[in-house]
């Protein structure tokens, strides 16, 4: 006979497990995402990233009109997980992923550009393999396009010193503008040789706190990424308790220094002629639509190269997969794979 004092150690050690699940479920179904990696990788494990045998001097972008695809080149590319060290910030960031393109692949490859891809809050790099089928949106280019695409980095962009993510910043929580800006492309250039030849290879985006993250770091540091996608993104760096506690906690009380490093302060102040991105909002998201309207304008008053779009959806992956997915061919024209168009 089981007695009641076992079943109440049961229930005590289960019921905070079934919550978890069951707000795990909900967060899941409201942002519309597969359940894990394994579900949108054929049941298989992502492997591990090894030697990279690639050229040391790729030469030039690979243009569309000029690539000819070699008869060993794959139908599809390949996504692995990595570890990008933080060697200037000492950010210690947990694992990141990588797609590289069919075009990539080949035994001589395409010198192709680079895309790093900035995640939400709450999540990590691989939501945008789950929720964003980023895989399956790539290859269904690279197919239609002589196996070109975007090689694209998913770094954690959560690491943090503090309780409260780290919000791309250099702050009292850690230096991850300097590691995202630093760190990852410069171990994208020296294991993967891409992105050397210009700095019109980079391109950076993200979804969510991950679009307000590419702002940030298109405006504080534009020589690394002249090209961003902000989709679905905040007007400013954010965190839940207000901007009070942000400059306290962040900055010690100093709201300047976040000033310095907030896209909408930045552009009052500096000007940005090689500078160019696309602002994404859901036309069903009212919180966060409003606040990628102001950001579109403030720009656009800035005299920044700046579009705003709208796509159908909520704060939602349709949302945030159609930004990405519709702009492929806008940044391919940037980055000089593809002709620019009047």
């Amino acid at each position: 006979m089981v007695s009641p004092r076992w079943w109440k150690r049961c229930l005590t050690v289960v019921a905070p497990v079934l919550i978890i699940v069951a707000v795990a479920g909900g967060i899941n179904a409201y942002y519309g995402s597969f359940p894990t990696l394994r579900a949108v990788t054929g049941n298989s494990d992502i492997p591990e990233l090894g030697a990279v045998d690639a050229p040391e001097d790729p030469g030039p972008t690979t243009t569309l009109a000029a690539w000819a695809p070699p008869s060993d080149m794959p139908a599809a590319g390949k996504v692995y997980r990595t570890t990008i060290p933080g060697t200037v910030s000492g950010v210690k960031a947990g694992p990141a992923y990588v797609y590289l393109p069919p075009a990539y692949l080949a035994s001589t490859p395409a010198n192709v550009p680079v895309l790093v891809l900035i995640h939400g809050d709450p999540g990590g790099p691989q939501d945008w393999i789950t929720g964003g089928q980023l895989p399956a949106v790539l290859d269904a280019y690279a197919a239609a396009h002589k196996g070109l695409a975007p090689i694209a980095v998913l770094p954690d962009a959560s690491a943090s010193t503090g309780p409260t993510p780290s919000l791309c910043l250099d702050s009292n929580y850690g230096r991850a503008g300097t590691y995202l800006s630093e760190d990852v492309p410069a171990w994208v250039k020296s294991t993967l040789k891409a992105g050397t030849r210009a700095d019109t290879d980079w391109a950076i985006g993200g979804f969510s706190y991950g679009g307000t993250c590419s702002l940030t770091l298109a405006f504080g540091h534009p020589d690394v990424y002249p090209t961003f996608l902000d989709i679905s993104g905040e007007d400013k760096p954010t965190i839940s308790d207000g901007q009070d506690a942000l400059i306290s906690r962040y900055f010690s009380g100093d709201a300047a220094a976040f000033a310095a490093q907030n896209p909408l302060d930045v552009v009052r102040t500096k000007t940005f002629p090689d500078t160019a991105g696309i602002v994404t909002v859901g036309a069903d998201d009212s919180f966060y639509r409003p606040q990628g309207q102001e950001v579109a304008a403030a720009l656009q008053k800035a005299g920044v190269d700046v579009q705003l779009q709208t796509v159908p959806g909520g704060h939602t992956w349709e949302a945030w997969k159609a930004g990405l997915q519709n702009n492929l061919d806008w940044l391919m024209q940037r980055y000089g794979v593809l002709p620019a168009t009047g």
